[in-house]
């Protein structure tokens, strides 16, 4: 039996950060007899739609452990023993680390004196001392981008992002006179979200009509604090209905409120951002600062110094350029980008790389 063992943060369609793990981890299942997942936190329907018994033959075994939160070193270590006592009964053919280098440091030398492939996913631009001692475990660390990826390392292989393509569909439209502009995420002050709605305040000062919806709940604290923040010093633009903040919704609604939409504005800086290509391959504008975006698919605004506009301009003139293509070039452009994003970032390219890096072979 070929059997995989995934260790997850979150195997949960309700998670704001990581709802998209489950998708990914299903598409994995097609290369592996068995996908054993290990996740500090299972959401309920997940819990009832797969087994939970480790002895079970279903595809997908979730088991929900969370070492980080457990109130003694006593009991921790027991569930740390525990889980390893599991572990030495089956057989693996690799091990997946999606996005918990902790688990490695845990983890890491247990597989590796059993001679098991072991390979990190991480996609963030924090360079962490984890991540450092990761690397001295695994096999190989994958991740989307360069930008994504803050270690130097011949272990390194960026195989791009992973988007389902067939939860984000291709269907471009044209744009409305009353323009909706969209921006879903985290609500962290990382993502710039008073600039989006200086954008809005901006183009209706040049008498567009436009409207921007903000879909996201804050993280923790200090972003509840941000959200609170920016609702009382663009009060005035709120209360008119120009800008809506709307609290996070499933992933799968996303597509949803990207097909009602006529442009996606981020101001996000860091690595590339899922939702940049979700849109794009939707075929929504996206009007960003994002700089791996701006690289791999290019700004709408063309001008031959752009490091001599500020971010809010240049978001302005990028959405007033959107704006101005007659509906034929627009649609060239969107189809464009909608191939580059297809190819580069789409979940089933991205399966077929990640599976040959797990049974240790040469991408196709």
């Amino acid at each position: 039996m070929r059997r995989l063992l995934i260790f997850a943060y979150a195997f949960d369609e309700t998670s704001q950060v990581f709802s998209h793990q489950i998708g990914v981890i299903q598409s994995l299942t097609q290369h592996f007899d068995q996908v054993v997942v290990i996740a500090a936190k299972v959401g309920e329907k997940e819990l009832q739609t797969y087994s939970s018994d480790p002895h079970s033959k279903n595809r997908i075994i979730i088991i929900q452990v969370d070492l980080s939160r457990v109130s003694s070193q006593f009991r921790t270590l027991q569930k740390y023993l525990s889980l390893i006592l599991f572990l030495r009964k089956l057989s693996f053919d690799a091990v997946f680390y999606f996005m918990t280098e902790t688990s490695v440091v845990l983890f890491g030398t247990f597989f590796k004196v059993r001679r098991i492939r072991q390979v990190l996913w991480y996609a963030h631009a924090h360079k962490s001392l984890r991540l450092i001692i990761a690397s001295l475990f695994v096999d190989l660390i994958c991740s989307s981008t360069e930008g994504s990826m803050p270690l130097k390392s011949k272990k390194i292989r960026l195989i791009g992002q992973m988007v389902d393509e067939k939860m984000f569909q291709y269907s471009p439209k044209i744009l409305s006179k009353d323009l909706t502009l969209i921006h879903y995420g985290r609500f962290d002050k990382s993502k710039n979200i008073g600039i989006l709605i200086q954008v809005v305040q901006e183009l209706l000062a040049l008498n567009l009509e436009v409207r921007l919806r903000v879909i996201g709940s804050p993280s923790n604290q200090s972003s509840d604090s941000y959200q609170k923040q920016i609702i009382e010093t663009y009060g005035k633009t709120i209360s008119t209905g120009r800008v809506e903040i709307l609290p996070a919704c499933l992933r799968s609604q996303l597509s949803l409120h990207l097909e009602k939409s006529d442009i996606f504005l981020h101001a996000f800086h860091g690595s590339l951002d899922k939702s940049l290509v979700e849109a794009t391959l939707v075929g929504v504008p996206v009007v960003t600062l994002n700089q791996e975006y701006l690289r791999e698919f290019g700004p709408w605004y063309k001008t031959s110094d752009r490091n001599s506009v500020d971010l809010l301009e240049f978001l302005v003139h990028e959405v007033l350029t959107v704006v101005s293509m007659d509906i034929s070039s627009l649609h060239a452009e969107l189809l464009r980008r909608y191939k580059i994003a297809l190819e580069n970032h789409s979940l089933s390219n991205w399966n077929v790389k990640m599976k040959n890096l797990l049974l240790n072979s040469k991408i196709a």
